[in-house]
């Protein structure tokens, strides 16, 4: 079990290691500089920046999904789901932050990732005793298993606005859920998974905050927002959490997404348009600093949804009370400084 451990932590630093070098390489190459993010104004940044680096970790991340089902870490049906098709969402991200896709399109190939995603977990997981009941229950079942992962793709792509936002918010949701896990006595499986989406993007912080070198791009906000939408259904499926447990960890991610198009579907006429109205972003805007809006939204989530998460999963039976409690905050800042503070 020690070697086992030490195996582990060896494993780990060295994807830490190729993480940050091969991060660092694609600052550097000739064939990325005219990848880049161009200032408009929806963006809060002063300069073009080189974006499209969430192709190496989600890349690298992929890579060692599949490397642990070969050591039998990872069961198949994780290895095609989130190994296989993560990778297929990273590249969508990618050509997007390449070619600059057509918004039908993209969501379109959004979609078929996410029915491939559904297809291969019922396919394996599914008995065929369950496609005899009742067929409206399917569909409700078959299109929230589609709709979430598309739902938490585009939250990834709504808060990735300023620097370390949104890899800031992966890392954190990565550690609460391998606690929570834990805690729990969930899967082991998922652990890793989670243990490794961590590495990776802990390599990536670096270069994205305080100042952004790189940004994640489509390669990244896609990549994150489909393995965290698609695990965490899984999540649910087979109880190793609940779901009070898991709306606590994305609360304000969550609460940020949905307050802000809500407001915005109440008070504007095109409301779908692009924006840069979310709370975080109005206030990054008046302060002038993206590293004192970052830091304040990370302390909170470390501080006060971390320990709210982890009673959700201490005291299950007072879990509704505790995901309301994360909520509530979130939903508050994003009422005062969100779409409606944009209208002043």
């Amino acid at each position: 079990m020690k070697f086992i451990h030490q195996f582990k932590i060896m494993n780990f630093l060295f994807l830490f290691s190729i993480s940050i070098v091969l991060t660092y390489l694609y600052t550097i190459l000739p064939q990325t500089k005219n990848i880049t993010s161009k200032v408009s104004f929806r963006s809060l940044h002063f300069k073009n920046t080189l974006r499209g680096g969430g192709i190496v970790f989600g890349t690298l991340f992929s890579v060692f999904i599949i490397y642990y089902f070969f050591l039998g870490e990872i069961d198949k049906i994780d290895a095609i789901a989130f190994g296989i098709c993560g990778l297929f969402a990273t590249v969508i991200g990618f050509f997007d932050d390449i070619y600059d896709i057509n918004a039908k399109k993209k969501f379109s190939m959004q979609v078929l990732l996410s029915i491939s995603f559904t297809a291969s977990n019922f396919y394996f997981n599914f008995s065929t005793t369950f496609f005899e009941n009742n067929s409206i229950i399917i569909l409700i079942i078959i299109c929230s298993w589609i709709f979430v992962p598309l739902w938490i793709i585009n939250s990834f792509n709504f808060i990735d606005g300023i620097n370390g936002l949104a890899i800031g918010t992966a890392i954190f949701s990565a550690t609460a859920l391998i606690l929570s896990l834990y805690i729990s006595k969930g899967s082991s499986n998922f652990i890793t998974i989670y243990s490794i989406l961590f590495i990776v993007c802990l390599g990536f912080l670096p270069f994205n905050f305080p100042s952004a070198k790189l940004f994640m791009g489509d390669a990244g906000s896609i990549f994150l927002g489909f393995i965290y939408g698609s695990t965490v259904l899984v999540i649910l499926f087979n109880n190793y959490l609940s779901i009070w447990t898991v709306i606590s960890v994305f609360s304000y991610l969550l609460a940020d997404t949905l307050s802000t198009n809500i407001i915005r579907l109440l008070t504007i006429k095109k409301w779908y348009g692009v924006h840069r109205s979310h709370a975080y972003q109005n206030l990054a805007r008046v302060l002038n600093n993206h590293t004192k809006v970052t830091v304040g939204i990370m302390i909170y989530n470390v501080f006060y949804i971390l320990p709210l998460t982890l009673f959700t999963v201490w005291f299950s039976n007072f879990a509704i009370y505790f995901t309301i409690a994360a909520f509530l905050p979130a939903i508050i800042f994003s009422i005062k400084y969100g779409p409606l503070y944009s209208n002043k």
